[in-house]
């Protein structure tokens, strides 16, 4: 007998044609949100790299010693850059999390309910 989670419960009926319906929609559903977090992480991954980058003011050479990046160049710019995508970080650690919370409220094969 094939799994159920929440939202397989709520879209089918005890008919095996409902439930298969249900399973296949569920399975699209479950994918979908999985990709969704992908997204999510891989977009939380490009800002950190970012940040790293921004914040990479070291010498430009041992040399030299003279400091590189925009923070030497345009020090208002920077910060401004600097603010803005540290403020998408959270936001998008938060979108996150939310995210990984609907994967297991909905598309969990647990029986019981999950409370958030």
């Amino acid at each position: 007998m094939a799994k159920t989670n929440k939202f397989t419960k709520n879209i089918s009926a005890n008919s095996s044609v409902l439930t298969d319906r249900a399973q296949i929609v569920a399975g699209q559903a479950k994918r979908a949100q999985e990709d969704l977090v992908r997204g999510i992480e891989s977009r939380i991954d490009d800002m950190k790299m970012s940040i790293i980058k921004m914040t990479d003011i070291s010498p430009d050479s041992t040399q030299s010693l003279k400091p590189t990046g925009a923070a030497v160049d345009n020090p208002k710019a920077w910060v401004e850059e600097l603010h803005k995508t540290k403020v998408e970080l959270a936001l998008a650690e938060a979108e996150l999390k939310i995210a990984k919370e609907t994967l297991t409220e909905w598309f969990s094969d647990a029986e019981e309910e999950v409370k958030l």
